[in-house]
């Protein structure tokens, strides 16, 4: 399964829009908004499909369920920015998913 990681990975973050959460990495550090005003959810997913989206984070976590934890040292800013996009979804069962 982790040789699919390369085509995976970048296929679901983009799908999910899982770069550049809140919107600051482009701003300078003094212009950046404090962590408590921070985005808690999504309000316009890019993938406009509750069902697609819920697929997504069912799909993340059979790769979670059956890969050994070392194999994501490559990967892990990409998953822990997608569980973070999953996590702030508005649509109730994806946010349970994740």
């Amino acid at each position: 399964m982790t040789i699919s990681f390369p085509y995976l990975f970048p296929v679901i973050v983009e799908k999910l829009g899982a770069t550049d959460l809140e919107g600051t990495d482009n701003m300078p550090d003094v212009m950046k908004p404090p962590p408590s005003q921070k985005p808690k959810i999504i309000s316009n997913p890019p993938e406009p499909s509750e069902e697609v989206r819920l697929q997504l984070a069912e799909i993340v976590t059979l790769i979670i369920k059956k890969t050994i934890s070392d194999c994501f040292r490559a990967y892990l800013d990409d998953l822990v920015n997608i569980l973070c996009t999953l996590a702030m979804d508005p649509h109730g069962e994806v946010i349970r998913e994740a």
